[in-house]
Protein backbone atom coordinates (compact mmCIF):
# COMPACT_ATOMS: atom_id res chain seq x y z
CA UNK A 1 0.00 0.00 0.00
CA UNK A 2 2.68 2.64 0.79
CA UNK A 3 4.65 1.35 -2.39
CA UNK A 4 1.25 1.87 -4.14
CA UNK A 5 0.41 4.90 -2.38
CA UNK A 6 3.61 6.67 -3.27
CA UNK A 7 3.51 5.49 -6.58
CA UNK A 8 0.42 7.60 -6.94
CA UNK A 9 1.77 10.55 -5.21
CA UNK A 10 4.58 10.34 -7.39
CA UNK A 11 2.61 10.11 -10.56
CA UNK A 12 0.54 12.64 -9.76
CA UNK A 13 3.69 15.02 -8.96
CA UNK A 14 5.15 14.17 -12.65
CA UNK A 15 1.76 14.90 -14.16
CA UNK A 16 1.82 18.06 -12.24
CA UNK A 17 5.59 19.36 -13.55
CA UNK A 18 4.44 18.40 -16.67
CA UNK A 19 1.35 20.62 -16.58
CA UNK A 20 3.37 23.32 -15.59
CA UNK A 21 6.16 22.80 -17.99
CA UNK A 22 3.87 22.71 -20.80
CA UNK A 23 1.89 26.12 -19.12
CA UNK A 24 4.97 27.34 -19.23
CA UNK A 25 5.96 26.43 -22.61
CA UNK A 26 2.88 27.76 -24.04
CA UNK A 27 3.46 31.02 -22.51
CA UNK A 28 7.01 31.37 -23.99
CA UNK A 29 5.73 30.82 -27.32
CA UNK A 30 2.83 33.11 -26.91
CA UNK A 31 5.25 35.65 -26.28
CA UNK A 32 7.88 34.67 -28.94
CA UNK A 33 4.32 34.94 -31.52
CA UNK A 34 3.53 38.51 -30.21
CA UNK A 35 6.90 39.85 -30.22
CA UNK A 36 7.33 38.60 -34.04
CA UNK A 37 3.84 39.95 -34.63
CA UNK A 38 4.66 43.65 -33.55
CA UNK A 39 8.31 43.22 -35.36
CA UNK A 40 6.04 42.17 -38.62
CA UNK A 41 3.64 44.97 -38.16
CA UNK A 42 6.67 47.64 -36.84
CA UNK A 43 8.63 46.38 -39.92
CA UNK A 44 5.23 46.52 -42.13
CA UNK A 45 4.40 49.78 -41.41
CA UNK A 46 8.04 51.06 -41.53
CA UNK A 47 7.52 49.30 -45.52
CA UNK A 48 4.62 51.01 -46.30
CA UNK A 49 5.86 54.30 -45.12
CA UNK A 50 9.32 54.13 -47.03
CA UNK A 51 7.31 53.50 -50.04
CA UNK A 52 4.70 56.45 -49.50
CA UNK A 53 8.03 58.28 -49.65
CA UNK A 54 9.31 56.92 -52.35
CA UNK A 55 5.70 57.89 -54.60
CA UNK A 56 5.91 60.88 -53.18
CA UNK A 57 9.42 61.96 -53.93
CA UNK A 58 8.84 60.25 -57.82
CA UNK A 59 5.36 62.25 -58.24
CA UNK A 60 6.38 65.66 -57.50
CA UNK A 61 9.40 65.01 -59.67
CA UNK A 62 6.96 64.05 -62.35
CA UNK A 63 5.04 67.36 -61.81
CA UNK A 64 8.56 69.53 -61.64
CA UNK A 65 9.87 67.76 -65.05
CA UNK A 66 6.16 68.19 -66.56
CA UNK A 67 6.41 71.64 -65.65
CA UNK A 68 10.30 72.61 -66.68
CA UNK A 69 10.15 70.52 -70.14
CA UNK A 70 6.85 72.77 -71.23
CA UNK A 71 6.12 75.43 -69.16
CA UNK A 72 9.68 76.91 -68.42
CA UNK A 73 8.62 80.68 -69.43
CA UNK A 74 6.43 80.94 -66.61
CA UNK A 75 7.58 83.28 -64.34
CA UNK A 76 6.57 81.36 -60.99
CA UNK A 77 7.98 78.38 -62.42
CA UNK A 78 11.13 76.20 -62.04
CA UNK A 79 12.25 77.05 -65.30
CA UNK A 80 12.42 80.74 -64.92
CA UNK A 81 14.19 80.42 -61.23
CA UNK A 82 16.96 78.62 -62.81
CA UNK A 83 17.02 81.02 -65.79
CA UNK A 84 16.95 84.45 -63.62
CA UNK A 85 19.17 83.29 -60.76
CA UNK A 86 20.39 79.68 -60.10
CA UNK A 87 22.01 79.74 -63.74
CA UNK A 88 23.74 82.40 -63.94
CA UNK A 89 27.24 83.76 -63.60
CA UNK A 90 26.74 85.53 -60.08
CA UNK A 91 25.46 82.46 -58.52
CA UNK A 92 28.38 80.27 -57.43
CA UNK A 93 28.69 76.38 -58.23
CA UNK A 94 27.67 75.28 -54.65
CA UNK A 95 24.74 73.48 -54.64
CA UNK A 96 21.24 74.99 -53.51
CA UNK A 97 18.68 73.66 -51.25
CA UNK A 98 14.79 74.80 -51.03
CA UNK A 99 12.25 73.69 -48.50
CA UNK A 100 8.55 73.16 -50.61
CA UNK A 101 6.87 72.91 -46.92
CA UNK A 102 5.11 75.68 -47.20
CA UNK A 103 3.41 74.50 -50.35
CA UNK A 104 2.39 71.23 -49.36
CA UNK A 105 -0.34 69.76 -46.99
CA UNK A 106 0.97 68.42 -44.14
CA UNK A 107 -0.42 65.06 -44.79
CA UNK A 108 1.64 64.98 -47.84
CA UNK A 109 4.68 64.93 -45.46
CA UNK A 110 7.95 67.76 -46.14
CA UNK A 111 9.03 68.25 -49.65
CA UNK A 112 12.74 69.61 -50.26
CA UNK A 113 14.47 70.21 -53.44
CA UNK A 114 18.52 70.34 -53.99
CA UNK A 115 19.82 71.97 -57.03
CA UNK A 116 23.05 70.97 -58.53
CA UNK A 117 24.84 72.60 -61.69
CA UNK A 118 27.35 71.69 -63.95
CA UNK A 119 28.45 74.64 -66.43
CA UNK A 120 28.91 72.45 -69.96
CA UNK A 121 32.07 73.43 -72.59
CA UNK A 122 30.85 75.99 -74.82
CA UNK A 123 33.52 75.29 -77.77
CA UNK A 124 33.88 72.85 -79.50
CA UNK A 125 36.76 71.72 -82.36
CA UNK A 126 36.00 70.32 -85.67
CA UNK A 127 38.38 68.68 -87.67
CA UNK A 128 37.23 66.74 -90.65
CA UNK A 129 38.30 66.37 -94.22
CA UNK A 130 36.44 68.69 -96.68
CA UNK A 131 33.63 65.96 -97.89
CA UNK A 132 32.86 65.55 -93.87
CA UNK A 133 32.75 69.42 -92.77
CA UNK A 134 29.35 70.42 -93.81
CA UNK A 135 27.23 67.91 -91.71
CA UNK A 136 28.91 68.34 -88.74
CA UNK A 137 28.84 72.37 -88.85
CA UNK A 138 26.04 74.48 -87.35
CA UNK A 139 24.15 76.19 -89.46
CA UNK A 140 24.43 79.82 -90.19
CA UNK A 141 21.60 80.97 -88.18
CA UNK A 142 23.12 78.96 -85.51
CA UNK A 143 22.92 76.14 -83.14
CA UNK A 144 20.80 75.09 -80.18
CA UNK A 145 23.65 74.33 -77.09
CA UNK A 146 22.84 72.78 -74.13
CA UNK A 147 24.87 75.04 -71.88
CA UNK A 148 24.28 73.42 -68.57
CA UNK A 149 23.53 69.76 -66.98
CA UNK A 150 21.51 70.53 -63.89
CA UNK A 151 20.58 67.74 -60.90
CA UNK A 152 16.93 68.24 -59.02
CA UNK A 153 17.15 65.92 -56.36
CA UNK A 154 13.47 66.07 -54.68
CA UNK A 155 13.42 64.56 -50.93
CA UNK A 156 10.43 63.24 -49.14
CA UNK A 157 10.09 63.02 -45.60
CA UNK A 158 7.13 61.52 -43.45
CA UNK A 159 7.70 60.84 -39.63
CA UNK A 160 8.98 57.44 -40.11
CA UNK A 161 10.76 57.03 -43.18
CA UNK A 162 12.39 59.73 -45.90
CA UNK A 163 13.05 59.06 -49.62
CA UNK A 164 15.08 61.51 -52.48
CA UNK A 165 15.12 60.96 -56.04
CA UNK A 166 17.33 63.03 -58.72
CA UNK A 167 16.48 63.73 -62.62
CA UNK A 168 18.83 65.21 -64.56
CA UNK A 169 18.36 67.97 -67.21
CA UNK A 170 19.73 69.74 -70.16
CA UNK A 171 19.28 73.65 -70.19
CA UNK A 172 19.14 74.26 -74.00
CA UNK A 173 19.98 77.89 -75.68
CA UNK A 174 19.92 79.72 -78.54
CA UNK A 175 23.45 79.95 -79.74
CA UNK A 176 25.96 82.24 -82.67
CA UNK A 177 28.25 80.04 -83.72
CA UNK A 178 32.06 82.02 -83.60
CA UNK A 179 34.90 80.09 -85.81
CA UNK A 180 38.62 80.85 -84.45
CA UNK A 181 41.24 80.11 -86.99
CA UNK A 182 44.93 81.23 -87.01
CA UNK A 183 43.96 84.09 -84.60
CA UNK A 184 40.84 85.56 -86.58
CA UNK A 185 37.35 85.28 -85.74
CA UNK A 186 34.83 84.30 -88.55
CA UNK A 187 31.20 83.42 -89.07
CA UNK A 188 29.91 80.60 -91.09
CA UNK A 189 27.80 81.63 -94.53
CA UNK A 190 27.58 78.26 -95.44
CA UNK A 191 28.56 76.33 -98.74
CA UNK A 192 32.13 75.42 -96.77
CA UNK A 193 32.96 79.55 -96.62
CA UNK A 194 33.24 81.64 -93.70
CA UNK A 195 33.22 85.49 -93.95
CA UNK A 196 35.12 87.59 -90.59
CA UNK A 197 33.28 87.92 -87.90
CA UNK A 198 34.19 91.62 -87.12
CA UNK A 199 33.30 92.57 -91.31
CA UNK A 200 36.24 92.96 -92.08
CA UNK A 201 38.91 90.89 -94.08
CA UNK A 202 38.86 88.30 -96.25
CA UNK A 203 36.30 85.11 -96.59
CA UNK A 204 37.74 81.89 -95.68
CA UNK A 205 37.00 78.96 -98.04
CA UNK A 206 37.89 75.46 -96.56
CA UNK A 207 40.68 73.32 -98.91
CA UNK A 208 41.67 69.99 -97.91
CA UNK A 209 41.77 69.07 -94.06
CA UNK A 210 41.54 71.89 -91.67
CA UNK A 211 40.68 72.54 -88.42
CA UNK A 212 38.43 75.19 -86.52
CA UNK A 213 37.98 75.89 -83.05
CA UNK A 214 33.65 76.95 -82.69
CA UNK A 215 33.08 78.90 -79.33
CA UNK A 216 28.75 79.00 -79.32
CA UNK A 217 27.37 82.50 -77.65
CA UNK A 218 24.27 82.49 -76.60
CA UNK A 219 21.86 85.00 -78.58
CA UNK A 220 20.58 87.98 -76.96
CA UNK A 221 17.03 87.55 -75.31
CA UNK A 222 17.71 83.75 -76.23
CA UNK A 223 14.72 81.41 -75.75
CA UNK A 224 15.82 78.10 -73.38
CA UNK A 225 14.37 75.24 -73.12
CA UNK A 226 14.71 71.95 -70.96
CA UNK A 227 14.89 68.22 -71.68
CA UNK A 228 15.23 65.26 -69.17
CA UNK A 229 18.27 63.77 -70.06
CA UNK A 230 17.45 60.28 -69.27
CA UNK A 231 14.49 60.89 -72.09
CA UNK A 232 17.15 62.10 -74.48
CA UNK A 233 18.40 58.67 -74.45
CA UNK A 234 15.49 56.76 -74.52
CA UNK A 235 13.88 58.37 -77.32
CA UNK A 236 15.16 57.94 -80.29
CA UNK A 237 13.77 60.82 -81.88
CA UNK A 238 16.08 62.75 -79.51
CA UNK A 239 20.17 62.64 -78.85
CA UNK A 240 22.33 63.09 -75.73
CA UNK A 241 25.04 65.07 -77.84
CA UNK A 242 25.10 68.88 -76.77
CA UNK A 243 24.33 70.63 -79.98
CA UNK A 244 20.81 70.79 -82.16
Amino acid sequence: MNKTGMSIRDQAGVSLAIVLCIGALLVTLSAVLVRSGSNLTDSARRTIEQERAYQLAVSFSDQLKASLCTDSARQDSLGAFLDQHFLTPEYGAEPLTLDCAEQTAEEYGQISLTLEKQQLPMTRTFQLSRDGWEPALPSPEGARVADYLVQVTVTATLPEASFSYTESYHRWVDCTAVYEYEGASYRYAGNLTFQPAEGAGADLVLSGEQALVCRFEPKQAADTGYTSVAEEWYDESKTAATIR
